[in-house]
């Protein structure tokens, strides 16, 4: 793969994000200023291709670095592509500077006391290895009906999370094992008991498996962190902070995304993820998805409370 530069951001300095994109125009806007909110001044997209107005909205974007790629063979799955350009970013930009890696349908969110990114790294050089690690968690509206919520933003218009731990850290292991709980599982369930030969025909003889449900989203650079896939670094961060991403599934642009997963093949488990979302959206259009686990989000401390965030 050839990464290309087609635009330059006016300034480099301060903290910076990467993402890949893929016709998300929806979410740009919404990615860019709560980001901006908290003073990230350096946004690198790759953009893979986008049909909509994706690039168009970048190249509008004073502080937005723009590349593209070109493929000798076969591109790479999106995970490899991912950490692949992650890691180009981290060897591109000065050593020292702290940077975040993230999709455009995730926003970070601080425990409290923390107001900025900046903040978060003025904390974590004083500890080690300097990264962050954050627990990923499906944020949802009311209603499956209630995802077409323009013009409210993501935070606004799908402010449901659950209380449950969605990962568990086991003596010895580098890396955490899933804890299948939240609104996803939730749905697999209920198609189950009601659809069992739409679950055989999503997932034939494989067993259902949750996408990694945590990131190591924020690191430094020159410190010898390596990305080894869009979820992992070759180093566990330190536990004396947790940060919050909420990840939004469901969302006025959700149909589309599905069928351009479906058609090019290339998100998770070979787009059996958004089969199954597909499932879903056409066999239960209205499904009420918060329940008795369920919590409101209003500020950080509703993170907090139910321990999916921290500093200690």
């Amino acid at each position: 793969m050839r990464i290309r530069v087609l635009k330059r951001a006016k300034s480099h300095r301060g903290i910076f994000s990467f993402s890949l994109v893929y016709n998300e125009e929806w979410f740009l806007p919404h990615f860019l200023a709560h980001y901006r909110g908290l003073d990230v001044e350096h946004f690198v997209f790759f953009d893979d291709n986008s049909t909509d107005r994706t690039r168009e909205i970048l190249m509008e974007q004073d502080d937005c670095t723009v590349l593209v790629g070109e493929f000798d063979e076969d591109r790479p799955r999106l995970g490899v592509m991912q950490a692949t350009l992650g890691n180009h970013v981290l060897e591109t930009v000065p050593k020292g500077s702290w940077g975040l890696h993230l999709d455009v349908d995730e926003f970070m969110i601080l425990p409290t006391g923390f107001y900025s990114i900046p903040d978060v790294a003025n904390y974590l050089e004083q500890q080690s290895p300097k990264c962050a690690f954050a627990a990923m968690l499906d944020f949802y509206p009311e209603r499956l009906s209630g995802r077409f919520f323009d013009p409210l933003g993501p935070l606004e218009g799908s402010p449901w999370f659950e209380r449950d731990a969605v990962y568990k850290w086991f003596p010895g292991d580098e890396k955490p094992k899933i804890v299948i709980s939240g609104v996803r599982p939730r749905l697999l369930i209920k198609l189950n008991k009601r659809y069992p030969e739409k679950v055989r025909d999503i997932y034939g003889d494989n067993p259902y498996r949750i996408a990694k449900t945590w990131k190591v989203p924020l690191v430094k650079t020159g410190e010898g962190i390596v990305r080894l896939d869009p979820h992992n670094t070759n180093v566990r961060p330190p536990e004396s902070i947790q940060l919050g991403l909420a990840h939004f599934k469901f969302y006025p642009g959700l149909d589309e995304r599905v069928q351009n997963a479906l058609d090019r093949q290339g998100y998770f488990q070979a787009s059996v993820e958004y089969r199954f979302l597909d499932a879903i959206l056409n066999l239960f259009p209205n499904e009420r998805l918060v329940c008795e686990r369920s919590v409101k989000f209003n500020s950080p401390a509703d993170l907090e409370r139910v321990g999916h965030i921290w500093v200690r």
